[in-house]
């Protein structure tokens, strides 16, 4: 979590730096960011507000300790005490995840087929990086899975949280090549 903290961090500081820049707002960089990235920020951030709050430490604490008193440890079932303190999403949030991981879903098919081979192709010393946000793709993959099947609110939260930084470490990595003239599609 430390990471994601710095990752924000220095992403402000270069959204004020670029935002200064003229060739920000003349390339594809503002679209990035201001469009397409602003626009999934803003409709994960409202599925999320929608979510039961998560239970505190001591909520979950007294729930674990209750369940465990409760059955021995012979008739309660392996995830009895786990999942004591889990949260359960709406079926309205759930819905709401759905549509918007299909969005997601095919905005980064459309970055793992043609912007990021084109970026890697263009800026060869990139391609670790590029192949690094690739990946990211697919680590969502499982909490998608865990919230739209399972209700999971968790699972919603981390996904917020991961996509949040993976969308930092994008525009950290694309915005200055955008604004350079090169990386577009």
């Amino acid at each position: 979590m430390e990471e994601r903290a710095a990752t924000a961090t220095l992403h402000v500081t270069r959204m004020v730096e670029w935002r200064r820049d003229p060739r920000f707002g003349r390339t594809m960089a503002r679209h990035l960011v201001d469009d397409v990235h602003s626009g999934f920020r803003t409709a994960i951030k409202r599925v999320v507000a929608g979510l039961p709050s998560p239970p505190s430490a001591a909520a979950s604490s007294f729930a674990v300790t209750t369940q465990s008193h409760r059955a021995s440890p012979s008739t309660a079932p392996p995830s009895a005490v786990v999942a004591a303190g889990a949260a359960e999403a709406s079926p309205t949030s759930v819905s709401q995840f759905q549509a918007y991981v299909r969005n997601l879903e095919h905005h980064h098919q459309a970055e793992d087929q043609l912007w990021f081979p084109n970026v890697s192709r263009e800026t060869p010393e990139l391609r670790p990086y590029v192949e690094y946000l690739s990946m990211d793709h697919q680590h969502l993959h499982p909490l998608e899975v865990r919230a739209a099947k399972h209700g999971d609110a968790d699972a919603i939260r981390e996904f917020e949280s991961f996509l949040s930084d993976h969308l930092n470490r994008e525009e950290l990595l694309t915005v200055p090549l955008l604004m350079s003239g090169r990386g577009g599609i």
